[in-house]
């Protein structure tokens, strides 16, 4: 899904500002998101390389989303590969109207909480 694309973009850029002005602001957070196995493993050192969940968590740690957005941001996750038939049709998932608007307010709350 698209929004889930988006939410990343935004993530990512926030994650990135904040590193820049804030050294080790990054691996302050993911060695107690490892240990308390929100994370199930440390990210790749590039946030570049990331996907939603990592961007989604770090950013909730590192306090630039609220926690109801961190809750919606992560919605999209189970969603965005059901663009692949095959996966959606193993898991038995289909994405609708709903899952569409879910992973949109997730684009929406993103944006209001990483604007000053």
């Amino acid at each position: 899904m698209l929004a889930g694309a988006a939410v990343e973009a935004l993530l990512l850029w926030a994650i990135q500002n904040h590193e820049q002005h804030h050294a080790g602001s990054i691996t302050a957070v993911v060695g107690p998101l490892c240990a308390a196995h929100t994370l199930t493993k440390a990210p790749a050192p590039n946030p570049a390389r990331w996907e939603l969940r990592e961007y989604t968590e770090v950013a909730a740690a590192l306090n630039l989303i609220e926690p109801e957005t961190a809750a919606q941001a992560r919605q999209p996750r189970n969603f965005r590969n059901l663009i692949h038939p095959g996966r959606a049709a193993r898991l038995g998932q289909s994405c609708n109207r709903g899952t569409a608007l879910a992973a949109l307010a997730a684009v929406e709350l993103v944006a209001v909480d990483l604007t000053p």
